[in-house]
């Protein structure tokens, strides 16, 4: 997939407002796609970008169900276990899409656990809300 211009060189932010734009202010879209800006893998995958639908000039969408379908299924490609557990959480959030808690809860970096917690505390309005893991 092509990623249009003005999407081009985005960082997390970037991504963040892009999402953000293509979200409409639903805080049950906002959070899944804030978890995947700032986690920082899946939109620096080619494979991952063809469920990216983008809306110009400014906004842009992701296809959960279709791309934790994917995953599920092998086709997209992952570092760790971590890539794929804040995928399946972020469609979770999103929808229909059921996880196992034992994914946000398992083999996740001290910053994904807070990044999922702050998303899920995201999805039911707490916006502004953040999480410190501590061992």
């Amino acid at each position: 997939m092509n990623v249009p211009d003005f999407a081009q060189g985005l960082d997390a932010p970037g991504w963040e407002k892009l999402l953000f734009n293509g979200a409409d202010a639903q805080f049950t879209i906002e959070a899944p796609a804030r978890l995947i800006a700032r986690h920082g893998y899946w939109l620096q995958v080619p494979e991952f970008m063809e469920f990216v639908e983008f809306y110009p000039p400014d906004a842009a969408g992701i296809r959960f169900p279709e791309a934790a379908a994917a995953l599920d299924a092998g086709r997209l490609p992952t570092r760790d276990q971590e890539d794929e557990n804040v995928l399946r959480f972020a469609a979770g959030l999103a929808g229909e899409y059921r996880f196992l808690l034992t994914y946000a809860a398992e083999n996740n970096s001290a910053e994904a656990i807070a990044l999922m917690a702050e998303a899920l505390m995201y999805r039911d309005g707490f916006t502004t809300s953040t999480a410190t893991p501590r061992p």
